[in-house]
């Protein structure tokens, strides 16, 4: 169970991303929150205390948008980041992964790729 090391001059934010999806992080710690104990831990061992209290607020609005690849419903991945999706871009394309039956929305139809599996179209969301 090898948990991912941050880099010397990694942001703990762009860490917490990292880690949080990590393919061996997601098997090992399924449960989001108990993974993100675990990367908040490794993201603050060499930051300030006021760093590491400010990453956890910051961690702690980022549980309600999900973290890359893996937003949650209402959030989309845009640029490396789980942003709220607009009125106007509600997701309308169901796709899912063949192995773990999951169901993504995205805006467009298009090739999908997900933990290293192509996601099968599944038709418009109504």
């Amino acid at each position: 169970m090898p948990i991912p090391k941050k880099a010397k001059n990694e942001p703990p934010k762009k860490f917490m991303s990292r880690c949080m999806g990590d393919d061996v992080m997601k098997k090992e710690y399924p449960d989001k929150g108990q993974r993100a104990a675990i990367c908040t831990s490794k993201a603050t061992e060499s930051i300030s205390l006021v760093d590491a209290v400010d990453l956890q607020l910051k961690s702690d609005a980022d549980k309600k948008a999900g973290y890359p690849p893996n937003c949650n419903e209402g959030y989309a991945e845009k640029d490396g980041k789980c942003v709220p999706v607009e009125d106007g871009e509600r997701a309308s394309f169901k796709y899912e992964d063949p192995k773990t039956r999951e169901v993504y929305l995205y805006q467009r139809r298009g090739i999908y790729k997900k933990n290293g599996r192509i996601l099968v179209y599944r038709g418009e969301n109504k």
